[in-house]
Order: structure tokens, then C-alpha cells, then sequence
């Protein structure tokens, strides 16, 4: 009976239902570019979900009489350097950039989760040390850090998924502790505590549920961010190993043939360009749904 006497309403803090939410960003949206750049990214998760079903031919069948051969009929996006075919390649390829970036995410959105709601909510000298801890991590360069995970320990899909993971969450650590200590000054916050709940159930029930917003807009940007550095890594050789295709390696092969087979090169590029940009444009309209403050900010 306490904890529902506690429970933070929907509306908390001017924050609107998600229904409401939805209704007030549809009717003020009128260029569709978000609900556009969604409809392409479930297109892109959907073609990496059913690739083998999809893929016209095994990614890592080769022809050596069908090298370099450009887009035609038998294969739409051409054939690469070993006569495989690049629309295959392509769409086994976002199974494996599109698993790293989720991966890495919520990864990364997990560590910076634990960190910025301890730090957060304890205050004091745990929060001290550990924003001290975040603000190392932070000054160093992730890429290079990365690359130095990768270089000692090998690369792969799931080192790949680790390196990211463990370089990328300060950023989501500071967002969530400034989250944490404007909502443990709330008026629902002082009543858990009156009622006797303990502050592992006032942090799980009461306060994280409410700070979940940022953290999936996050999560998105992450995401993105992910991709770029895997393809970065794969395109130096420290990512994902061929065979297994990723749009990075596939930028990486295709380096040698841009004169005369520009498309082994160009569609991993626009690939990569594309579910980026739409995943970018999916978090500026979670910002948006979810916190409408933002939007009133930008108007």
C-alpha cells in the first residue's frame, strides 16, 4: 500500500503520457522525416534479420571468372575482387554492423547506467571518485584506446563488441548521475524514503524508470556511434575478419579496385551513411516524444 502511495505519477514533473506525447509530436511533425528514417530502419534490421533468405548468393561463394564485374542483371550491385557477390556481402554485412552497434549500445548504456546511478544517487566521495574514474576514461581518445584493445587482444565480433563497450560509457555515466540528482530532489523521492523503502528499491523502482528516457535516445545515438567505429576498426584490419562480411571490410576490400570497380566500395558507404543518418534522425525524434522540453527548447 506504501509503494503505491509513492509511485511517481505519469505526468511527473510536466512530463505528458507517451500517448499524449505521441499525439502533440504527430500533430506538430509535419515533414515525416522521422516517421520516414524509422520506416527505413526497420527495413534495414528486417533485411539483416532474413539475409540468408534474401541473399541471392552465399557471401562467401567466389567466381574467379566473375571478378569485378559490374552491376547487371545476375548481380544488381556487381561482383568484388574474388567474384563474390556484393548485394549478398551487403546484407550479411548488417548482420554484423548492425549487431555490433546494438551490442556495443547496450553495452555501453549498461556500464554508464551502473555508474551514473551509483554516482548519482550516493553522492559524496562515490561520486567524487567515481566521476573521477569517468573523467580518465574520458581524456583519453576512445578510438585510440579502442584500437589498442583490438590490436592486443585480437579482433572479432564480440572483442569488437567489448573494446566499444568498455571506451564509450562516460558520456552515458554523466547523463544519467545529472538525471539522478534532479530526480532524487523530488517530492516522490522523500516520500519513498518516508515510507521505509530501501534505496536499492527507491533507485529501481521509483527513480531509474523515470530517467529511462534519456537513456533510450542514447542508446540510438550509440548505436550509430558504434557502427562508425566498427566500420573505422574493420576498414583497418582490427575489426570483423573476412570472410565474414562487414560494411567495413567491405570498404576495406573494395580500396584497391576504386578506378575500375567503384561499386565494391560505394554501397557499404551509402549503407553505412544511410542507417547512421536514420538512426541519428530516430533519436532527434525520441528527444523529442519523450521529452518534450527539448523541442520547446529548439522552437
Amino acid at each position: 500500500m506504501a509503494d503505491s502511495a509513492v509511485q511517481p505519477r505519469a505526468g511527473l514533473g510536466g512530463r505528458p503520457t507517451p500517448t499524449g506525447a505521441f499525439t502533440r509530436w504527430w500533430r506538430s511533425r509535419g515533414d515525416g522525416v522521422g516517421l520516414a528514417a524509422g520506416a527505413i530502419l526497420v527495413g534495414i534490421v528486417l533485411i539483416a534479420i532474413f539475409a540468408p533468405i534474401l541473399a541471392p548468393y552465399d557471401y562467401a561463394a567466389q567466381s574467379l571468372t566473375g571478378r569485378l564485374e559490374p552491376p547487371s542483371r545476375e548481380h544488381l550491385l556487381g561482383t568484388d575482387g574474388l567474384g563474390r557477390d556484393v548485394l549478398s556481402r551487403l546484407m550479411w554485412g548488417s548482420r554484423v554492423s548492425l549487431a555490433v552497434g546494438a551490442g556495443a549500445a547496450l553495452l555501453t548504456v549498461t556500464i554508464g547506467a551502473i555508474v551514473g546511478s551509483v554516482c548519482g544517487y550516493a553522492g559524496g566521495i562515490v561520486d567524487q571518485i567515481g566521476m573521477r574514474v569517468t573523467d580518465i576514461v574520458m581524456s583519453i581518445p576512445p578510438v585510440l584506446l579502442i584500437l589498442l584493445i583490438v590490436a592486443v587482444f585480437g579482433g572479432g565480433l564480440w572483442l569488437t563488441i567489448i573494446a566499444i563497450g568498455l571506451v564509450t560509457w562516460p558520456g552515458t555515466a554523466r547523463l544519467l548521475r545529472a538525471e539522478f540528482l534532479r530526480l532524487r530532489s523530488l517530492e516522490f523521492v522523500d516520500a519513498a524514503h518516508a515510507s521505509g523503502a530501501g534505496s536499492l528499491r527507491i533507485v529501481t523502482r521509483h527513480i531509474l524508470p523515470n530517467a529511462v528516457a534519456p537513456l533510450i535516445v542514447q542508446a540510438s545515438l550509440l548505436t550509430a556511434e558504434s557502427i562508425l567505429i566498427e566500420s573505422g576498426l574493420s576498414y583497418l584490419g582490427l575489426g570483423v575478419q573476412p570472410p565474414t562480411p562487414s560494411w567495413g571490410n567491405m570498404l576495406f576490400e573494395g580500396r584497391r579496385f576504386m578506378d575500375n570497380a567503384w561499386w565494391i566500395s560505394v554501397w557499404p558507404g551509402v549503407a553505412i551513411f544511410v542507417t547512421v543518418l536514420c538512426l541519428n534522425l530516430v533519436g532527434d525524434v525520441l528527444r523529442d516524444l519523450l521529452d518534450p522540453r527539448s523541442r520547446a527548447r529548439r522552437a
